[in-house]
């Protein structure tokens, strides 16, 4: 073994700047990690990431994003040279070769090539001159024997022991997955619910040290929770197929009637890569609404990436549509919020002419089904069973909770019922799960719009995530008066957090039209919006809207007092004559009498005007 150390050592200084070798003497296990893109001259690729791993390691990179066609300066000259070096140097250890994009490419052939070693390669390009890949679009140029997997098969030794991981949202990765003819043989594929940076994916799910060991059962355990899936889970492999070729319009000029015989096909198909190319395509030709509907069906499938958030805030500009923008920017979830995303939502605000100006271009509520992409899938891997269910919440399994999770498609099918769904939100809130958290709560509330339970869940993820969305979608709920007071309660102490004035109006019509309020609610509610600096523009809102349900007496007089408040004095007189079918005319009096005297003056159910004026 140290003779082998002396040759690692040895080759490690030929081109320190492009090969890195950390030792551990006492090992016989060596990682070799190939750096992807954009790492610059110096730097390698995943270091952080095998500090927590035992082993020698030898990192390597290459200049300019040549995919090592060029070979690593001082050590070999292209990519056969790169295989024939590492084959010399790698025998006596345990060898895995990792590496993501650019490096999965290299990680693939040598650990496909060189007998004995085992690999790791998160979304390969396994034909570098295939039209729109990043290989293509960084002009690598290579010989043709090394441009395509599928042309290196009698190099393979016909005995893979590695895995290949494919960001499914990615029309490139999905493109290769596709192609069962270039990828069987190579290795164990799976599809990852991401797009390109699988590994980012694995490092923030917890589970790429995991993915590097490579033990069956933990795969199989990844498996069953959803964190992989089986090549083509999402859908039939011409729909795949499509998707790549549509994504290749975007840099094309072709006529409008190209591109929607293109994004027509698989229109239904709840795959939010797809999705977000239809949307893209849409706003090419300047269907802004068509765009914003895919923008928000991608972005409801999978609310936790960056790209879908930005294409979703980028086509609610497009629109005009300050609600559904700012809705967005307050729905951003915790582990994205000191993410660029942010910086770049900022920079997209500024892009709204009039902010005063809202365009709500369809009704939220009207959101497409949101059953889950995965809906070619067999029925539920396991019955849903509520006791199932409550015994792993009940002990904080999570990886119980997550295997027992269906799809929304699979709920549908399995007709569970409502206890189930409550137990089942109840479990997902219990191990922060935000992705199925989100889109399980708007399912359910589709299912079952007239339940206490689930809204009081849905409120629950709203409050958790601290997500503006999930509370508009618990202002749709409806259900009795007496089963109120409660979850208004909960909703007005969330009002600080609201920084959307729209949704802060329909947080008030609800709280003030579905609650009897304690005299301190009244006065926390008036003194927030007083706060905030939003208190004439929710009084706007809510003088311009209707009421559709009877309402206290006690909550007559509150919406007139914030009403004078705003100095809104006729548009209170115009609102207790426009409603005045939805409460008692003794209430309708009172108010009218504070009106008449000019009931302003500081008190502890009315702070003074002067605040807010």
């Amino acid at each position: 073994m140290q003779t082998a150390l002396k040759r690692l050592k040895a080759a490690a200084d030929l081109s320190p700047e492009l090969i890195k070798l950390e030792e551990d003497q006492q090992s016989k296990d060596l990682w070799v990690i190939f750096s992807h893109v954009d790492v610059p001259v110096g730097k390698f690729a995943q270091t952080r990431v095998f500090e927590r791993l035992d082993g020698n390691k030898l990192f390597l990179n290459c200049r300019h994003n040549a995919w090592y066609t060029n070979g690593i300066d001082g050590f070999s000259s292209d990519i056969g040279d790169t295989i024939y070096r590492l084959k010399e140097l790698v025998q006596p250890y345990n060898t895995c070769f990792v590496g993501h994009s650019m490096g999965a490419y290299l990680s693939l052939l040598c650990g496909n090539i060189i007998p004995n070693t085992r690999f790791i390669a998160t979304s390969p390009e396994l034909h570098l001159h295939l039209p729109g890949s990043r290989a293509d679009r960084n002009g690598v140029n290579i010989d043709s024997k090394w441009a395509s997997v599928a042309t290196l098969s009698e190099e393979f030794h016909n005995h893979p022991n590695g895995q290949i991981y494919m960001g499914t949202y990615d029309p490139i990765d999905a493109y290769f997955t596709s192609r069962k003819e270039m990828i069987s043989n190579m290795g164990d594929v799976y599809e990852v619910p991401h797009h390109h940076g699988v590994t980012e994916y694995f490092t923030s799910a917890g589970i790429y040290l995991d993915i590097l060991i490579g033990k069956k059962e933990v795969l199989n355990s990844l498996l069953a929770r959803r964190f992989l899936l089986p090549p083509n889970a999402l859908g039939p492999i011409d729909a795949y197929e499509h998707f790549y070729k549509t994504f290749l319009l975007l840099s094309e000029d072709i006529s409008r009637e190209d591109v929607l015989n293109s994004i027509s096909s698989f229109e239904d198909w709840l795959h939010p890569g797809w999705q977000e190319v239809r949307a893209k395509l849409y706003r090419k030709i300047s269907d802004r609404l068509s765009s914003l509907k895919s923008a928000e069906t991608a972005y409801f499938q999978q609310p936790n990436l960056e790209q879908f958030i930005g294409t979703y805030a980028t086509s609610c500009a497009d629109n005009r549509d300050y609600l559904r923008f700012k809705r967005l920017q307050h729905s951003i979830p915790p582990n994205l919020q000191r993410h660029r995303i942010v910086d770049r939502l900022a920079e997209i605000e500024t892009k709204f002419p009039n902010k005063q100006e809202i365009i709500n271009s369809f009704p939220l509520q009207n959101f497409p089904n949101t059953a889950d992409v995965l809906n070619n899938l067999e029925p539920p891997r396991k019955p849903l069973n509520i006791d199932a269910i409550l015994e792993a919440k009940r002990h904080m399994e999570w990886q119980t909770i997550l295997e027992l999770v269906p799809t929304n498609y699979e709920f549908r099918r399995s007709n569970s019922d409502h206890n189930v769904a409550v137990a089942l939100l109840r479990a997902l809130l219990a191990v922060g799960e935000t992705g199925a958290i989100f889109r399980h709560s708007v399912n359910f509330f589709f299912l079952f719009p007239n339940s206490e339970r689930i809204a009081a869940n849905v409120l629950t993820a709203a409050i958790q995530l601290n997500s503006n969305i999930l509370i508009s979608v618990f202002l749709n709920f409806r259900f009795p008066h007496k089963t109120m007071n409660k979850l208004c309660g909960r909703l007005l102490k969330q009002l600080p957090n609201v920084s959307d004035h729209l949704l802060a109006a329909d947080c008030t019509l609800f709280f003030l039209t579905n609650a009897e309020p304690a005299n301190k609610q009244r006065v926390f509610l008036h003194q927030t919006l007083l706060k905030k600096g939003m208190m004439r523009s929710v009084c706007q809102v809510i003088i311009e809207k209707r009421l559709t349900r009877s309402i206290p007496n006690k909550n007559v007089l509150a919406f007139v007092r914030l009403f004078l408040a705003s100095g809104y004095r006729n548009s209170a007189i115009s609102w207790l004559h426009n409603n005045a079918e939805y409460f008692d005319h003794s209430a309708k009096s009172q108010a009218m009498a504070i009106i008449s005297r000019g009931m302003l003056k500081s008190s502890s159910t009315s702070p003074p005007l002067a605040l807010d004026s």
